[in-house]
């Protein structure tokens, strides 16, 4: 039987707190030292220079799952809560005064560093107070189960040995929970039924984490049985349910749709489709040609449509882009053919300099043949309504400034809320300079927030709306170099369970004046000084769905 205690609540968490920090504080500074360190690897410029935009290493992911945990195991164990020779039982300390004694340790040494190291990353964003919750939560949240976890067997046992015979009998348990399961799943044909994701988008991981927040909490129930009421059996069985529906998480609620937000809907001029030859240009707007038996008209100036979609109406359109992909059905999903995407941007910002030469060619200049629809979707049509859903794109000017300024430290351009365009210093070769750029993304995977894969970013140099440009101006010879976006360094990923930081990396080639240096003797430094750099992108305005008869279709495939 406890004692009466002769010092106060206070006093005693506070005496708890003195010693947990007087037994474990090496191990704390050392976890602390490695947060530190960790974040420290992945923020520039170090992540510029040494990481070689690798995204985190697996063994750097596991110590950062597995030293937390380390450290409440020790934390339990320097008072074995399953012995009957606890301290507390002699001690004038209450239970629950080791227990919040225990608690705030940890959270100050383990949770309050972690949490503080992940916000550093999340800095000059833009991110709202919603987000910055959203994102203190997820980092609380994932790492925090495990280490739960991990503090649950240690509860369990009074001796290292114990320890490590329960370490074996959870592997165990786990590889047999898995693959049982996974036999339920296919049992089941989970894989088919509930599983597709969104078509254009991620779904919000919130109910998710509301999954994995049940098991955090169980492991913390074993840890209170133990420490007021150490009734093993109890604790056991709550440990059981714990690690059962830890593992039923991924198995079943991964591929589930929650918190979809709606698409974009483009609120612009009225759009209209014209089958057959091309139409003559309304106020000097030409229109843009989707097929060559397809044009669209009534895009504002510096817009362009990129075709998401192209199908019978009211048809699964999960279904008919696994029907295309297998080349099964006559459906068209998404516009694929860079070419054509890069031949829209280039005559878009070559309209925006009718004054100047354009210097600089590439094959997005001529004629970019475009497949026939009778081609593309097969002699035979069903005769119904097809529906055709279009993205539409604005080319927005985001940078105009001095080539030198990019010299030494370029600056960054916040995109929006969680999205960053990350310019590096040039980069210089025998015959250009190489300016390296990034797009960086944040959000949190608990926010309703769709990751569009036909979006500005994060996707706008690969395989989404297809790239930025850069127009190197020279005012002093009235010509421009236009330059598509090169491929860099790849991409990536400094994300964690709950939240998303992902970084793409490009680069512009922008060649010297050498004719220039040779003819006038003009040096680099007085070129860089007057020649600027514009940094044009796409930025989507929205999507429409635009209706097709079948009287159109036929002229659309003749």
């Amino acid at each position: 039987m406890t004692p009466a205690p002769t010092l106060s609540f206070t006093d005693q968490v506070r005496h708890q707190l003195r010693r947990e920090w007087q037994q474990h504080r090496l191990w704390a500074l050392a976890l602390v030292g490695f947060i530190a360190l960790r974040a420290a690897y992945l923020t520039q410029p170090f992540w510029h220079a040494f990481a070689g935009y690798k995204g985190e290493p697996y063994w750097l992911q596991y110590l950062a799952l597995f030293f937390p945990a380390i450290l409440f195991m020790r934390v339990v164990m320097a008072e074995p809560l399953a012995s009957t020779d606890l301290g507390t039982l002699t001690r004038p300390l209450s239970r629950w005064a080791l227990v919040v004694g225990k608690g705030v340790f940890l959270t100050l040494a383990v949770l309050l560093p972690w949490i503080l190291a992940d916000a550093w990353q999340w800095r000059g964003f833009g991110h709202s107070p919603g987000t910055w919750v959203a994102l203190l939560l997820g980092s609380a949240q994932a790492g925090l189960m495990l280490a739960l976890l991990f503090g649950a067997l240690a509860s369990l046992t009074t001796s290292v040995a114990q320890l490590s015979f329960l370490l074996l009998g959870l592997v165990a348990f786990y590889v047999g929970m898995d693959i049982g399961l996974t036999e339920l799943r296919t049992f089941i044909r989970w894989n088919q039924a509930g599983r597709t994701g969104p078509p254009f988008g991620q779904a919000s991981a919130f109910l998710h984490s509301l999954a994995y927040l049940v098991p955090s909490l169980l492991f913390l129930a074993v840890l209170l049985v133990q420490a007021i009421g150490r009734r093993r059996w109890l604790a056991g069985a709550l440990l059981a349910l714990g690690v059962t529906l830890g593992l039923a998480v991924p198995q079943f609620w991964l591929g589930l749709k929650w918190l979809e937000l709606p698409l974009p809907a483009y609120t612009g001029s009225a759009l209209t489709i014209t089958p057959g030859p091309a139409p003559a240009p309304v106020a000097g707007q030409a229109p843009q040609p989707l097929w060559p038996t397809l044009h669209l008209s009534g895009l504002p100036p510096r817009h362009m449509a990129m075709v998401v979609h192209f199908a019978p109406a009211g048809l699964d359109l999960n279904k008919a882009r696994v029907n295309w992909r297998k080349n099964q059905d006559p459906y068209f999903w998404m516009d694929e053919n860079m070419t054509q995407r890069q031949h829209d941007r280039a005559k878009i910002l070559l309209g925006q300099y009718p004054s100047t030469q354009l210097s600089y060619t590439s094959p997005y200049f001529g004629q970019v043949r475009r497949s026939p629809l009778s081609q593309v979707l097969g002699p035979t049509l069903p005769t119904q309504p097809w529906q055709l859903r279009l993205a539409v794109y604005e080319m927005r000017k985001l940078v105009d400034l001095p080539l030198a300024d990019f010299l030494h430290s370029p600056p960054s351009f916040l995109l929006k809320s969680g999205r960053r365009l990350e310019f590096q210093p040039l980069q210089e070769t025998r015959s250009s300079y190489l300016l390296p750029w990034t797009a960086r993304f944040q959000t949190s995977r608990l926010l309703p927030a769709p990751l569009l894969s036909m979006d500005d970013l994060p996707r706008f140099g690969e395989g989404g709306v297809g790239g930025a440009w850069a127009v190197l101006r020279d005012g002093a010879v009235g010509e421009n170099h236009l330059l598509p976006t090169q491929q860099g360094r790849g991409h990536a990923q400094r994300s964690g369970q709950f939240h998303d930081d992902v970084t793409y990396g490009y680069q512009f080639h922008l060649p010297k004046p050498q004719d220039r240096q040779a003819l006038t003797g003009l040096t680099l430094d007085t070129w860089m000084k007057k020649v600027r750099v514009e940094i044009w992108l796409p930025e989507l305005r929205g999507l429409t769905d635009v209706d097709v008869t079948p009287e159109q279709m036929q002229q659309m495939v003749k």
